[in-house]
């Protein structure tokens, strides 16, 4: 599972940290004052450097929630539906009418709101006010937090949470704003800027959105309509809209048992040159190697060992279809049943608090077919 890019990437991605650790170092000089610094003590100054670090992680996060609810708000001036806000890994969701927390890790990602869209996946629905409301919010509250920067006198922490504030909201609003195609899924600007002349691309975060919004309210994938999981052409599959909107259709294809389609398409996705965004490549390869063993073939469990694969499935241990394929390998193949229990033990915690009851309710066929 090859990255494409990935030299570029990590390049573009050294000389943007540099350049904002050099501006950070800069905003903690300015507020720091170094002559009031050299008359404290040790304890003191730990306490003193303590308070900044903690008034600047404050102001990440809640710029960081802030991004998100930017979302919120102008994708409901757009018409949309709230449907889930999650920050870090905590998630709420609307189910039947009530509010629900409920825990969801998405490496890449410090947080997400999703909303079900209006129209049609074919017809017009607003797409840029969406997309780009958070970072609209980011730099609203950038501006008036630099605004309020000079009236925080002496206070110190107060300076450090304000000008956080200010480095921060401009710092996600780069990050977001700025068109990349990102190392786990598609940033804000990319969104914005490829939904707005591509007629497949709309469709694909039309449907993306929809089934998000009928999974939280527990519909099962192959429940929902056959028109959401039309394939796009092969010959765009390298694009991250096409192949996305071909990544729910294989989900789609595992929770109707089609092991044999969803396997084809597994290797299309992860094919060298293939759109796939890095978020969904392991998991696409956890439902290959389930598939094969569904099949009676070879299971091709070493392509979960390679280091890109290895490392996005570490992060994504408590993801169901990871449990439910490490299941299956140590029930099938290595006839480990204390490893398969632990595994079934991992998975039920999950289940306790994961924001999708039909996702769960999939993984559990799937897994009893091992059994």
């Amino acid at each position: 599972m090859k990255k494409r890019g990935g030299g570029a990437k990590k390049a573009l991605g050294l000389i943007f940290g540099m350049g904002m650790g050099v501006a950070l170092g800069i905003l903690l000089v300015r507020i720091i004052d170094l002559d009031a610094i050299k008359q404290m003590g040790f304890g003191e100054f730990l306490l003193f450097y303590g308070a900044l670090i903690l008034a600047m992680a404050v102001a990440l996060v809640l710029q960081f929630a802030i991004h998100e609810a930017g979302h919120l708000v102008c994708g409901l001036i757009s018409g949309y539906r709230f449907s889930s806000y999650r920050l870090g890994s905590l998630m709420v969701l609307k189910k039947d009418g009530r509010l629900c927390l409920r825990r969801l890790s998405m490496p890449g990602t410090g947080g997400q709101c999703l909303m079900l869209p209006p129209g049609s996946p074919d017809g017009g629905f607003p797409v840029i006010l969406f997309n780009l409301g958070g970072v609209i919010a980011n730099l609203l509250a950038a501006a008036v937090s630099a605004c309020l920067l000079p009236l925080a006198g002496g206070h110190k922490a107060v300076a450090a949470f304000l000008g956080g504030m200010a480095f921060f909201g401009v710092m996600l609003a780069l990050v977001n704003g700025i068109p990349m195609r990102g190392s786990a899924v598609p940033n804000d600007g990319w969104n914005a800027l490829n939904l707005g002349k591509d007629k497949l691309a709309r469709r694909s975060f039309w449907v993306q959105l929809s089934v998000n919004a009928a999974l939280v309210d527990g519909m099962r994938m192959k429940d929902m309509p056959d028109e959401w999981f039309e394939l796009p052409p092969d010959d765009r599959l390298d694009e991250t809209f096409a192949a996305t909107l071909a990544v729910f259709a294989e989900n789609r294809m595992m929770d109707r048992h089609d092991f044999g389609d969803a396997l084809q398409l597994a290797n299309k996705l992860l094919a060298d040159g293939a759109g796939t965004v890095e978020l969904h490549r392991p998991l696409v390869a956890c439902d290959r190697v389930f598939c094969r063993l569904m099949l009676g073939l070879e299971p091709g469990e070493e392509e979960l060992d390679e280091k890109d694969a290895a490392q996005y499935l570490k992060m994504l241990s408590d993801n169901p279809s990871v449990q439910r394929t490490r299941y299956a390998l140590a029930v099938l193949v290595h006839g480990d049943p204390e490893e398969a229990q632990r595994i079934r033990g991992q998975f039920e915690k999950t289940a306790r608090t994961y924001p999708t009851e039909a996702d769960i309710a999939a993984e559990r066929e799937l897994m009893a077919l091992v059994d």
